[in-house]
């Protein structure tokens, strides 16, 4: 961690910071938490944002994993289920990666200069306020198969979600994204649901794709 900042007022991190949390004193009514760090990828175990090097073709993967609780591995947050937000993820990566989130990428790819890899920028609309445990950041050369899934529901409005289903490259040919889709679409058959959450609180996340983890927070909870 390398700078907190509470309300525009500097907080020394070797003060506040326990290696978990980060304490908070003197709050108003209203306030913006914004924190600075770089956090370790992880590999081998799967929490956080983990990192995977295909053996077979030497490419990078990377996937996050937060249950039950280990969004904090990766970004600040108010990590309980109660208190949900809305999140807004960037990602910068190689310019040639499959790059995915919980919401569509808004706009084009915003290419990177003065890089050793060609890279590019990828930002995500606003989620729907979720729980920290669900957000989502998918990077790397993955193979993708896309498919999608209609019905009508019983207001007639149409229901259309886009589906797709990814696998590392030296696993495509035993990749069966048919069968993931049947599935998938059977399970959604027997049970659709909607739902709408409000929340006071809101969340703005920016995610880099590189050795380390690096992103910084602004947190505004009333």
């Amino acid at each position: 961690m390398t700078a907190v900042t509470l309300n525009g007022r500097a907080l020394d991190p070797a003060a506040v910071f326990d290696g978990t949390r980060i304490a908070l004193d003197g709050l108003a009514a209203e306030n913006e938490l914004v924190v600075d760090a770089r956090c370790a990828y992880r590999a081998g175990t799967g929490e956080g944002l983990h990192r995977f090097v295909d053996p077979e073709d030497g490419e990078v993967y990377l996937y996050t994993h937060y249950e039950p609780a280990d969004a904090r591995r990766v970004f600040a947050n108010f990590e309980q289920p109660d208190l949900k937000a809305p999140y807004t993820f960037s990602v910068t990566a190689p310019a040639d990666w499959t790059v995915i989130s919980n919401g569509e990428q808004d706009g084009e790819d915003e290419p990177v200069d003065a890089s050793a890899v060609p890279s590019s920028i990828r930002r995500f609309v606003p989620t729907k306020p979720i729980g920290t445990y669900i957000t989502a950041v998918v990077a790397g050369p993955y193979h993708v198969v896309r498919d999608h899934y209609s019905r009508e529901l019983p207001d007639g409005t149409a229901l259309e979600i886009p589906l797709g289903a990814f696998c590392r490259k030296g696993l495509a040919r035993y990749f069966d994204a048919d069968e993931i889709f049947t599935v998938t679409k059977q399970g959604s058959t027997s049970s659709t649901s909607t739902s709408t959450t409000r929340t006071p609180s809101a969340s703005t996340t920016r995610r880099s794709c590189r050795s380390t983890t690096s992103g910084r927070w602004r947190t505004r909870a009333v």
